[in-house]
This record gives C-alpha cells, structure tokens and sequence, in this order.
C-alpha cells in the first residue's frame, strides 16, 4: 500500500492548492454571510471557476471531461478544497462526485452523455436526493413512490434536507417502486428541475455550511419517461448503498480539509497573540492543543487515503474502513474546531474570525453521510460478522 503521488499529482495539487488559496478561500466567509440569492450565485461562479481550471470530475474517464483520476488522488483535491472552503466542496461534492459515481456505476451511454460532461463543465448541477422526513439514516422507511405507466413512471413524494436541493437542474433520487399497488423494491431516478410536478421549497436556514444551500424537493404526480430509471428496477436501495461507500469516503476528506484550516488559523493566532507579556504558543496548554490537532489530522489523512486505496483496488475493506474514516474525520474536525475556538478566546466567538464559521460547519460532519450513530453500529456489525 503505497500513497506516493507522483511528480505529475504532487505538481497538480500544489497547484490546486494555490488557486483554491487565491480563488475559492478569500469569498469563504463572504459567501457563509451573504443573503440566499446573492449566495447561490457566488458559489455557481465557484463551481465555474473550478470546471475551468479542469478541476471537477477529474475521476470521470476522458470521454466525459475527466482524466481517470483513482480515488487516492481525488480525496487528496477535496481535502485542499475544503480547506479553502468547506460550503464550495460540499456542494461540489454532492453534485460533481456523488451524482457522478451514480451515473458511472448505473447510468445508460445516453444518461452518461447527456449529464457527466455536463457535470464536469458546472454547466449542471446535480443533487443527490434519499432523505426524507421521516427517514434520514433508515432508507428502507423510504416513501417516495414510483409507480410504472404506459410510457415510463409517475412519482409522488417528499425529499428533506438535500444538498444543492435549491439550485440543482436535476436531481437523483430513491423511491420505492409501487406496481399495482404492491411494493416492488426501490429505484434511482433522474429528474430534471423542469419536469411538470417537480417544485422545490425555500433554502433551509442552517446552523453551518450556509454556502452549501439545502432544501426540500417535492414531487407530485411528476411523470418521468421510462429512462429516467437509472441502473435496475428494485435494485435502488443496494445501488445508493454502493455509492454512499465513496460518498464516505470524500466526506471525510472534506473533514480533514475544515480540520487544517481550523490548525492553521488557531496556531497563527497563537504566534500572534500575547498574554502576561508572551506569545499564547509558548504556553503548554495552547501548545498541546495545537500537538492534539496534529496527531488527529495526520491520522485521520492516513485513514481516508487508505480507506481510498481499498475503494480504488475494488477491496470490499472500503465499506468498512470507509466509515471508520468517516467517524474519525468528521469527530476530529469538532475536537479540532472547538479547541482552535478555545485557543482564540473571546475572538473565536465573533464572526469576523474564520474559526466561529468552521465551528459551525463542522458538526455537520457527524450527522451527515449516515450519522456516526448508524456508522458505529454498522462497524460493529462488520467485526461481529468476523467471527460467527
């Protein structure tokens, strides 16, 4: 298990890193405070600016826009975006990688053609929609509908809490199929924003990540043509399963990227500051904080790259070691963004600093991708398999 990059990678991610530094981090905050639609816009000039440098979708083959990028290299990008800005990476994220990997591992050549160059460009966004009111972490409670017509599908129901929900010009989502009025398994569907039936709400109001829009996408009596099926009828469930293991995956390499804006803001500050005539960085209590956020961040990098090796070699490991990564990351970036709000005091509850946004943001990160409640209990469950 090797994670060398190559001079080619290494020369491509300190590039990246220098566009995400003078391009996407300095409207960070702009963008966490700005008004809804004022917001939307920034962040779609984001995503633009990323598709024409050939930033997005660099893991979809180069029929599509991409280069073939494998996974270990991909997280290694995500990591240095959202160390720029963590509501840019989300939704990038969910519309670039997640409604990607969908359309690469289900999609027919016409749904490949018509959305991941697309995709690629920000000429589209996408998101990704299984969540609904009352059932978040249980997709088996699903109960958006599917039902088969003469000519393709009519759906009705309610998705809560989707990222890029507001903007997105289509969404995948999970319905259970419903024919003559028997349940028949679950299916992914296509739907493009401009299908008659298909409305969305007002953005939701969030405690973090306010960049990254969300919202509700409602569909009622929304006829769809029968290729608006993507991958197997029934099979819906076990694909948005497969998908959510990358989804992890990139989660967590989002975390570390929150989690070392978070170190270097607390230890710029801590060489900054001075109390009883010192700088704060020469006192042990901030210098094991800063110690504290080290350890966990280059840990958890380890663990996401090989979390990321496992999925690139079609390792079933990935599922498993995916979530430890993702449990990990995500309750690191709170320790650590707690601890850089403590490091600044007073400062780090006011709004001008960086660390009070990313506070907010990172708790995001243990309920989101499957609460870490449901990751536990799915890790377990993998160690116990092991030995009956």
């Amino acid at each position: 298990m090797n994670f060398d990059y190559t001079p080619a990678m290494n020369a491509d991610l300190k590039a990246f890193a220098k566009f995400c530094r003078e391009q996407i981090a300095p409207h960070a905050m702009e963008l966490d405070q700005m008004p809804a639609e004022r917001a939307q816009a920034l962040l779609r000039e984001n995503l633009q600016k990323l598709a024409a440098g050939g930033f997005l979708g660099r893991q979809y083959p180069t029929a599509f826009g991409g280069q073939g990028q494998p996974s270990v290299e991909t997280v290694a990008l995500q990591e240095e975006l959202a160390q720029a800005c963590p509501a840019t990476f989300l939704s990038a994220s969910v519309s670039v990688d997640i409604c990607g990997a969908a359309l690469l591992a289900y999609g027919s050549g016409a749904q490949k053609d018509r959305y991941l160059t697309a995709l690629a460009q920000a000429q589209k966004i996408g998101c990704f929609a299984l969540t609904e009111p009352e059932g978040g972490t249980d997709l088996h409670a699903v109960q958006t509908r599917a039902e088969p017509t003469a000519d393709g599908w009519v759906i009705n129901g309610t998705k809560s809490f989707i990222t890029n929900a507001p903007i997105a010009d289509f969404a995948i989502l999970l319905a259970k199929i419903v024919r003559d009025g028997k349940e028949d398994g679950t299916g992914l569907f296509v739907v493009d924003r401009d299908t008659p039936g298909f409305s969305r709400g007002e953005p939701l109001k969030k405690m973090g990540y306010r960049g990254s829009p969300t919202g509700e996408l409602r569909f009622a009596d929304c006829r769809v043509p029968a290729d608006a099926l993507l991958g197997e009828a029934g099979k819906g469930h076990d694909q948005a399963m497969k998908v959510l293991v990358g989804s992890r995956i990139g989660f967590a390499a989002g975390a570390i990227g929150l989690a070392r804006t978070c170190f270097d803001e607390a230890t710029k500050y801590a060489h900054r500051r001075k109390a009883f005539g010192h700088k704060i960085i020469s006192f042990q209590e901030v210098g094991f904080k800063l110690a504290d956020m080290k350890m966990l961040i280059d840990t958890a990098t380890l663990l996401v790259r090989r979390a990321a090796w496992l999925l690139d070699n079609r390792d079933p490991e990935a599922d498993p070691v995916g979530r430890c990564a993702k449990v990990f990351a995500t309750e690191a970036a709170t320790k650590i963004s707690s601890w850089a709000v403590q490091v600044h005091g007073g400062n780090g509850y006011l709004s001008e600093f960086p660390v009070e946004r990313l506070y907010r943001d990172a708790r995001l990160g243990e309920i989101g991708e499957g609460t870490n409640e449901i990751q536990r209990v799915m890790i377990a469950k993998d160690c116990l398999s092991r030995w009956t």
